[in-house]
This record gives C-alpha cells, structure tokens and sequence, in this order.
C-alpha cells in the first residue's frame, strides 16, 4: 500500500515539474499513464536491486562466518566477545577484517597516522583476545605461542645453540 502511495506521489510530482511537457488535449491521460508505468518500472527496478543487494550480503557473510569459524558455537561465542568490546574497538576490529583496510586506509579513516591506527589495532585485537579468552574461545597458551616473535621466526636447534 505504501508502494503504491509512493508511486502516485512521485508520478504527480513529475507532472507537476513538466507541467509545459503535458499535453493539453485528450492524451494528457495517456501521458499521465505512460510516466506512472515509468515510474513503476524503475521502482520495480529498485527494489529488484535491494533484493539482490541484501541476499549478496548475507551471502558474503554467511560464507565470512563460516569460514572464520568452524562452528556455530564458536561462531556465536566470537560474535558475543566482538559485542562486548568498546564501539571504536568493533568498529576498527570490523573495519580491518571484514573491509579489507589497510593501516594507511584505516589511519585515513580514523584521521591519524599510520602509526597510531596500527597501535589502535593491535590494542583492539588484544582486548579481542582476552574477551575471547574470558568466553573460552582462545586459551592463554595459544596466545602466548602466538605472539612470540622468535619462536616464529627462529628454528628450535638454531635457539638452542646461542
């Protein structure tokens, strides 16, 4: 109904902005129908566009769910920890993954250097982690093993030897 409303509203102000292009005879009817079925026409259009827009975006985000997570608990948990973290965390922390941001892009964004957003970004994928940790997602240990720069980066024999 509202649909409908909308359409009738746009068609008259059409006609009433082209008030010189309406004929003044017996077709101005015709013409008043010939731009309603326009203006049904890109509403359908719009609304075709939406429909497909919104099914593509959950689609991309099932898939980025699924993929980030092997389960649904997890999946539940994840979003649970990323929800109980400060907006300016979330939104850096969303920004950066699910955008695909750089730093440069980021610190553009949030009006700072490129320095200061990497340093937002690691703090926020910190206090990501310890939710993460308080809900049972990530363990200390996996965290620990993770952020240890030489054991990465450093063979066991070569470490053992200095």
């Amino acid at each position: 109904m509202e649909d409908a409303a909308d359409v009738v509203a746009e068609t008259f102000a059409i006609a009433w902005r082209r008030l010189d292009a309406i004929p003044n005879n017996e077709t101005s009817l015709l013409w008043l129908y010939a731009t309603c079925r326009r203006v049904i026409a890109n509403h359908s259009r719009r609304e075709k566009r939406r429909v497909e827009l919104t099914e593509r975006i959950g689609s991309q985000l099932r898939t980025v769910v699924h993929d980030a997570f092997d389960t649904g608990d997890d999946a539940l948990t994840a979003a649970l920890a990323l929800g109980r973290l400060a907006e300016t965390d979330r939104e850096i922390l969303l920004l950066v993954s699910w955008e695909g941001l750089s730093c440069t892009d980021l610190a553009h964004l949030l009006g700072c250097s490129a320095i200061a957003a990497r340093i937002r970004l690691h703090r926020a994928r910190g206090r990501l982690t310890v939710e993460m940790e308080q809900l049972g997602i990530v363990s200390k240990q996996e965290r620990s093993s993770r952020h240890s720069p030489m054991q990465s980066r450093l063979p066991r024999e070569s470490t053992r030897e200095m």
